[in-house]
């Protein structure tokens, strides 16, 4: 099988295959048991068991670490890019989404080379947040891929209103002229004309594609930072680079390399705006 490409059989375990045939063959056992109320059964006990086995088919799954790093490997050999399992330095190279909430973020499946000119790194983010009732934990997988750009970038959030993740202190709700756009991204951003430089109409319009619809937005620095809910999932690893890199050289030049221009960040003055890739 080629690293590129995934059966359905690959992406769902093996266990969850088997108990889902065990749940539907007691299902149909129980349903032809003499003496039974078939009446309360369709209505009461086997409306639950089908959901168990849909449940344990189309959850989503992550591949065992092996299989998934050899493929990975294997990618990152044929594209001409730099693969680590595991390298967490990348968790303290930004201070935006996700990193700045929830505890022990770490970077895995770390990718990095280059695409039509532009640097750019691809990893799994994991970290953990509180639940709702304090008692505990909850982990969390992000896909993030990050293109760096020649010039510093106004700092900026964009996240889908379902799903807001701007937590950003001293930012403030951005408005656009397209009612299509407002509805659906939630914009955020200390300058106002900043953000409104890097929103030029083919950056907008890119945003509203299929690829980029459910994503976090965020520029820190020379980085343009895109996160997909989810860890890395291979099949979809070169259209989300593309689409990131695409999204990144739409922005206008001026906005990066304008004369004197210094973004707000959070970054303390003496680090590096922006770490080599």
């Amino acid at each position: 099988m080629s690293p590129r490409s995934s059966s359905w059989t690959t992406r769902v375990p093996r266990w969850r295959i088997v108990a889902a045939a065990v749940v539907l063959v007691g299902t149909v056992v129980l349903l032809l048991l003499p003496g039974q109320d078939r009446g309360l059964l369709l209505i009461t006990v086997v409306p639950v068991l089908l959901v168990a086995v849909a449940g344990l088919l189309a959850a989503p799954a992550r591949p065992r670490p092996g299989r998934q790093h050899d493929a990975l490997a294997a990618w990152a050999s044929a594209a001409g890019w730099a693969f680590a399992p595991v390298d967490s330095t990348w968790a303290d190279a930004w201070r935006g989404p996700p990193f700045d909430h929830g505890q022990r973020h770490a970077t895995r499946e770390v990718l990095r080379g280059e695409r039509r000119g532009l640097p750019a790194v691809s990893c799994t983010v994991r970290w953990n947040e509180p639940t709702a009732a304090m008692a505990g934990t909850t982990r969390h997988y992000a896909h993030l891929v990050a293109v760096r750009l020649p010039g510093a970038l106004p700092a900026l959030h964009l996240s889908p209103h379902t799903d807001d993740g701007a937590r950003e202190l001293g930012s403030q709700d951005v408005v656009t002229e397209s009612s299509a756009f407002n509805a659906h991204w939630r914009v955020r951003g200390p300058d106002l004309r900043g953000v409104h430089g890097v929103l030029h109409p083919v950056v907008m319009e890119r945003l509203m594609a299929d690829d980029l619809r459910g994503t976090h937005v965020t520029t820190e620095g020379c980085w343009l930072l895109v996160r997909w809910p989810g860890p890395t999932v291979l099949d979809l690893l070169d259209r989300r680079i593309d689409a990131a890199v695409d999204l990144a050289r739409r922005v206008p030049g001026h906005v990066r390399q304008g004369p004197g221009y210094h973004p707000r960040t959070t970054r303390p003055p003496e680090e590096p705006p922006c770490p080599e890739p």
